[in-house]
């Protein structure tokens, strides 16, 4: 038997690798491909992106996408969308906060992730609100989280336009950035043993 670790990707089009109408390129791919290469975990991760998914859809979606996937580790990187929506900074962390206890309440260890920036400051402003508040309470709450707004942003505050596609979402470049944060992560919890199900490889 040999531990295989199993990490779910929930969030929306950010997650899912959206590019344009007909191209998709998920951060995912390389963070399990990093993983397995430089830390020699076997992993398996599951890409729960869902494009135009809020956080509210993500807390719908958990006990099938997640849960039900005998979930060691769970990424949970969305918001944007409802901050698009009108929904209030507040609400976002409130909601991914309830991601964060569902995970632990079933033994799975969520790491959270700071909203990126995008080239429209008018939602910058909020996704900073956002951030330094779930940040805070990352700390308070013991979640990990991935600092992915530091890595994305220019000397102006916005999303720089090395990383983007279209001043939202991210380019494969953007991702592969995406993917080394994270990665960053795991490789911290490797020191404290990262946690696998015992599943027999196939």
């Amino acid at each position: 038997m040999i531990a295989v670790v199993v990490i779910v990707a929930l969030g929306d089009s950010l997650t899912a690798g959206y590019i344009d109408p007909l191209r998709r390129m998920p951060y995912t791919h390389i963070l399990e491909e990093l993983i397995r290469r430089e830390l020699g975990v076997e992993v398996t991760i599951i890409n729960a992106g869902v494009p135009g998914d809020t956080t509210e859809g993500m807390l719908r979606r958990f006990e099938v996408d997640v849960h039900a996937h005998e979930t060691d580790y769970a990424i949970i990187w969305g918001g944007i969308n409802d901050l698009h929506l009108g929904r209030s900074p507040q609400e976002v962390v409130a909601n991914l906060l309830q991601l964060y206890r569902r995970c632990k309440a079933v033994a799975i260890t969520p790491i959270g992730c700071t909203l990126t920036p995008t080239r429209f400051e008018a939602l910058n402003k909020l996704v900073r609100e956002v951030n330094e508040d779930l940040s805070m309470r990352c700390l308070d709450e013991g979640v990990l989280i991935a600092d992915l707004y530091s890595i994305l942003v220019d000397r102006d505050g916005l999303l720089d336009p090395r990383f983007s596609s279209d001043g939202v979402h991210l380019n494969p470049a953007g991702y592969r950035v995406v993917a080394e944060a994270l990665y960053g992560v795991f490789r911290s919890l490797i020191y404290g043993g990262l946690r696998g199900r015992g599943r027999e490889l196939i």
